[in-house]
């Protein structure tokens, strides 16, 4: 990455977590849902706790997608949608990113971006005819998710690969599923890891 997309990505990272943490939808939810989270997500102007994806994971994303030449993406697990605008933009022209969460709090809107509230499942089984070069999970998924999103990539992206963290649950269910692949571990700093099929 140039200078200069490392200072742009920075600057979008900023902006858009603030504007999720100060919309409406976030702020009437945050003190009900979010009451005694360790991550003191409610601190409205604190970027490092936003429940979004780090600078760090942005930029690995943003690599990893424009090096891949990635164009069509699933994402599951929105938030306020600052991994979702970073992937669209690193697809660039062409490029179309469908994410979904069950909680509506999407606030990055950008024209290569289908944003759908609700449970994946339900828009694996609506997209049932895309196939996509990458896959994010930023979240879980529920009953055959793991299969149908196995049929759909070669290339799976997952936020929170730590120690007893959703990131290593939800490869540790692909691998299962795939049986040979590789898997890329995060470097420092991050919690993004990939598993790419054989």
């Amino acid at each position: 990455m140039s200078v200069t997309e490392i200072a742009d990505l920075k600057e979008i990272h900023k902006s858009l977590i603030l504007k999720g943490k100060h919309s409406e939808k976030f702020k009437a939810a945050s003190e009900k849902h979010l009451k005694g989270a360790k991550e003191k997500y409610t601190q409205l102007d604190n970027i490092d706790k936003s429940g979004s994806i780090n600078l760090k994971d942005a930029a690995i994303l943003f690599s990893f997608i424009r090096e891949k030449n990635i164009k069509t993406i699933f994402e599951i697990g929105t938030w306020f949608g600052t991994s979702a605008f970073i992937m669209a933009m690193a697809a660039g022209e062409g490029g179309m990113v469908y994410t979904c969460d069950t909680k509506d709090y999407y606030v990055a809107e950008h024209e290569n971006i289908q944003y759908f509230n609700g449970e994946s499942s339900k828009y694996l089984r609506t997209l049932k005819g895309v196939k996509f070069d990458f896959v994010f999970i930023d979240g879980s998924f529920i009953g055959n998710d793991a299969k149908k999103i196995s049929e759909k990539t070669k290339i799976i992206g997952v936020h929170d690969y730590m120690d007893n963290k959703k990131g290593v649950r939800n490869i540790r269910v692909l691998k299962k599923i795939w049986g040979k692949c590789n898997l890329i571990k995060p470097v420092k700093g991050s919690t993004v890891a990939f598993l790419i099929k054989e």
